[in-house]
């Protein structure tokens, strides 16, 4: 076949698993599996398990990078820009429109107080991905205690990048695999972290910060998609007061509504900052170091994937990551801790989803199926 067959291919499958694909990045990776493997035999299932294994220890949303390697294996680097765009275009167009309606609304119903059940679905939503993030990263008693120091840090304010770059630092000297190599990795991450925050503090356009933010939200979201809430509690809302809490679970419950990559909340962000030109550039910003990461790791990461002290840094990286995920919860908990019917339901979608693994779609949709039936008996009475 020739490469534009290929790529040709390679889009009409990524468009279409970027319109079908509910359920978060397990079940969309099955479905890449599904396809890739073992219906049009690209790789074999060796092959998709070692990209598994890349994707899982590296920043970036795992369902894209899984995309882009895909893409990459079968029709080189086009097929890598090719897989990505078409995987993530469904996702952010329909953010985009919900973010158009929302704004125009002033607000969607689900803002108000009489919608609070749809907050009580999301933190059930993302306490159960804590969950399922702690049994991975929480197995030996040392990744408990550097879990814990980082949830102290966060409650102290400590910077939430530097938490997440010292517990890495701390990770590989315990066990004990320091390389040339592994420093280099260190450096590089600390320079990316300290120039983004410069040019922060230096830039002053709205739309040019929206865009280093949501680049440096990308670049170094370890621990998966929902790692981002951290982000956004401490410089959207806390440090630029662009956003609030109600418009972040907001964000959330969309990017939970709409097929692909939990991240196209980026796109709905950054319209309700500063219109289409917040949304490019947010969309951009996020999803941007994803290429250049799954680039960079197709070439040299057989290179370098035996070297032990690399690893270890990662994993110092996403067991923080986990800890700064559960502070952000404690901090959306605060709204439904005095309603007792909140409380109940956020249980009840815990168990829904931790033991019956129900869809977080349909679990998104009750609640609001539940706030509008309580605002129209509330209209009613």
């Amino acid at each position: 076949m020739s490469i534009q067959s290929n790529l040709l291919e390679i889009a009409s499958l990524f468009v279409r698993l970027g319109v079908i694909g509910f359920g978060g990045p397990v079940s969309t990776i099955a479905m890449m599996e599904d396809e890739t493997v073992r219906k049009r035999k690209w790789i074999s299932c060796n092959q998709f398990l070692e990209f598994m294994a890349i994707v899982n220890i590296l920043p970036g949303p795992n369902a894209t990078k899984m995309a882009m390697h895909l893409g990459y294996f079968y029709a080189g680097f086009p097929g890598l820009i090719i897989a990505g765009i078409c995987f993530l275009l469904p996702a952010t167009i329909i953010s985009l429109v919900i973010a158009i309606i929302y704004t125009q609304l002033g607000s969607l119903p689900l803002a108000n107080e009489d919608f609070l059940y749809i907050h009580a679905v999301v933190v059930a939503i993302l306490i159960s991905a804590l969950f399922r993030l702690s049994k991975s990263v929480y197995k030996l008693k040392f990744s408990l205690l550097l879990g814990g120091g980082s949830l102290i840090a966060a409650f102290l304010k400590c910077d939430q990048v530097l938490i997440m770059i010292f517990s890495g630092f701390i990770c590989m000297f315990y066990n004990s695999v320091y390389q040339g190599k592994a420093a280099l990795l260190i450096i590089g991450l600390i320079s990316f972290k300290n120039v983004l925050y410069r040019l922060e503090s230096m830039i002053q356009p709205k739309l040019v910060q929206l865009g280093l933010f949501f680049l440096k939200a990308g670049g170094l979201l370890f621990g998966g998609t929902y790692i981002l809430l951290a982000f956004l509690q401490t410089d959207l809302i806390n440090k630029f007061n662009w956003i609030t809490e109600q418009q972040v679970i907001d964000a959330i419950a969309v990017g939970q509504i709409t097929p692909g990559p939990v991240l196209s909340t980026a796109t709905f962000i950054g319209y309700v900052i500063a219109g289409f030109p917040g949304a490019i550039v947010s969309t951009i910003g996020t999803f941007l170091p994803s290429f250049f990461i799954v680039f960079f790791t197709t070439k040299y990461f057989p290179k370098i994937n035996h070297l032990k002290s690399i690893k270890y840094f990662l994993d110092g990286i996403t067991v923080s990551a986990v800890s700064l995920l559960a502070f952000a919860i404690f901090n959306l908990m605060k709204s439904i801790l005095f309603n007792p019917t909140a409380i109940l339901l956020t249980f009840v979608a815990l168990i829904l989803l931790y033991k019956y693994k129900v869809n977080a779609l349909w679990l998104i949709l009750s609640g609001a199926l539940l706030s509008l039936f309580k605002f129209l008996i509330g209209g009613l009475l």
